[in-house]
Parts: C-alpha cells; sequence; structure tokens
C-alpha cells in the first residue's frame, strides 16, 4: 500500500502544483500581488497545515484526507462568493473544485483498501 500511496500523494503534489499557478496567474491578472513567501503562507491559508509526522500510511492518508475536504469547502465558498461576477474566477475555481474532490475520493479508496489489507488474516 506504501507504494501505491507515494505513487497518488506526488500526483496530488502534481496538481496542487499546477493550482498555485493558475491561482497566482489569476491574482496577477486582477492586478494582485501573490504572496510569496512561505511564513505568510501558513498565516493567510484557509486549511492551515499539519506536518506528516507520524509515518504510518493510515495516518498520512487521514491528514491528506482532511486536508482535500478543506480545500473542497474553500472552493466551495468562494463559487459561492464570486458567483457569476466574475466567470474566469469561478470557472478557475470550479475547475480546481472537480480536482480537489477527485483527491478526495482517491484518498478515500485507498484508505479502505488499507482497512481491507489490515483485517486480513
Amino acid at each position: 500500500m506504501k507504494d501505491a500511496v507515494i505513487a497518488e500523494l506526488l500526483q496530488h503534489a502534481a496538481d496542487e502544483l499546477r493550482h498555485a499557478g493558475m491561482i497566482t496567474t489569476r491574482i496577477i491578472q486582477l492586478g494582485g500581488t501573490p504572496i510569496t513567501s512561505p511564513l505568510e503562507w501558513f498565516t493567510w491559508s484557509n486549511c492551515g497545515y499539519e506536518a506528516p509526522d507520524d509515518p504510518f500510511v493510515k495516518k498520512i492518508l487521514e491528514q491528506n484526507i482532511a486536508g482535500e475536504q478543506c480545500a473542497i469547502n474553500v472552493y466551495n465558498s468562494i463559487i459561492g462568493e464570486i458567483g457569476l461576477k466574475d466567470p474566469v474566477t469561478y470557472n478557475l475555481a470550479v475547475q480546481i473544485l472537480q480536482d480537489e474532490v477527485a483527491h478526495e475520493e482517491d484518498l478515500q479508496a485507498l484508505l479502505e483498501d488499507l482497512g481491507v489489507f489490515l483485517l486480513k488474516p
């Protein structure tokens, strides 16, 4: 299971980097300035960050599922707030939301598979 989880999380990390690029580009298009200091990311983050200090696969999956669920809530709020006032940002948020939902589903499936694996004698 560890290798499958690693592969999934690497794909998610690539998607999250792509999301950051999309958001950064949109902020600049709107005349804003993206936050470039990692220390400030912690201050402005809606979801916070829980360091993966426990290397047990189940704990890593649970942490990542919680992060995806928070991101889903954030993007749902953004979509609700923006509505059709800004169709470009709205569509961007919808695209990212779709990825976050897929991530959460993928991680839940891995967690369920792990549970089945751990139950086998």
